[in-house]
């Protein structure tokens, strides 16, 4: 399941901060950040405990330098859960530090997707308890991207049989992640889609 942006330019970039009050630009200068050259992605929260909703939203808010807003929805498929999307500008290395804060919640099951932009490639971390945090690069329409150092590592792997290599390139594409999170994000897609719906 392929997802992605469109990268901003750098005139869309500036355009789309007019949405933020003149508090969070205010922050934004505070923490360093350079708006002339500002990265944007989403934050899917899948799942999220009731209880910590609003630690999750701090630390998010924490490494962007400001509170971003949030909606949050009931998880159909994780009793007791919440989910919610972020759309954050800030910093390139915004995504990586989001991803690391917010795998310390070890009962929160998320992705980041940083799209590529301004020549640096794309990144999509997810997160699922018990399989722990997972990073791949990815193109402009979200897909996953393998290098080939990459890919001769598991030619090369002293383990062998069929079996083996199969799952090494699964580990690649971040399948178990995949499949763990496949049934939360169908729940986002019918609630997108119920939206447009009702907005068209």
């Amino acid at each position: 399941m392929a997802i992605g942006a469109t990268p901003l330019t750098h005139q869309e970039a500036i355009h789309n901060l007019n949405f933020y009050s003149l508090w969070t630009l205010g922050k934004m200068f505070q923490t360093g950040v350079n708006v002339s050259q500002l990265f944007s992605g989403s934050v899917l929260l899948h799942s999220v405990p009731r209880g910590l909703l609003r630690p999750v939203l701090t630390t998010i808010s924490r490494q962007l330098g400001y509170e971003p807003d949030i909606e949050w929805r009931v998880q159909p498929e994780s009793p007791g859960g919440h989910r919610a999307e972020v759309e954050w500008s800030s910093s390139p290395e915004a995504g990586a530090a989001i991803s690391s804060s917010l795998a310390g919640w070890r009962e929160v099951w998320f992705e980041v997707l940083q799209p590529p932009q301004f020549g640096v490639s794309g990144s999509r971390w997810l997160f699922v308890p018990g399989l722990g945090l997972k990073h791949r690069h990815i193109d402009e329409l979200g897909n996953y991207t393998v290098g080939e150092q990459e890919l001769l590592a598991v030619l090369n792997s002293q383990t062998a049989g069929a079996f083996a290599t199969r799952r090494e390139l699964q580990n690649l594409l971040a399948h178990r992640w995949e499949l763990a999170l496949e049934p939360l994000r169908a729940c986002q897609a019918d609630a997108t889609a119920e939206y447009q719906f009702r907005a068209g």
